[in-house]
Formats: C-alpha cells, structure tokens, sequence
C-alpha cells in the first residue's frame, strides 16, 4: 500500500517519525520515488478531468 505526501511531510524519515510516534506499531519504513504521471492517475487520483 502507498499514499502520496503532503508538502509538509517531504522531510519526514523513519527517525523522525519513530520520535513522533505514541508506540512502535505507529511507523513503518518510508520509501522514496518518483511516479510518473500515469502511474499516479492509475492508482491515486486523476489528475485530469
């Protein structure tokens, strides 16, 4: 499973988010990549109407 960031959440790594975390069930591994804008229509939102 996969979810697009806010702006604000760019920064956001798995040491920043285990400290903001009320337990260790709250975080899981951050990945990083680029999807195309495709990609993104497919399985996020569309992007055109």
């Amino acid at each position: 499973m996969a979810h697009l960031k806010l702006w604000s959440q760019r920064t956001s790594d798995y040491w920043s988010l285990k400290e903001k975390a009320k337990n260790q069930h709250d975080v899981v591994e951050v990945h990083r990549g680029q999807i195309g804008k495709n990609l993104a229509e497919q399985w996020f939102l569309p992007l055109t109407t």
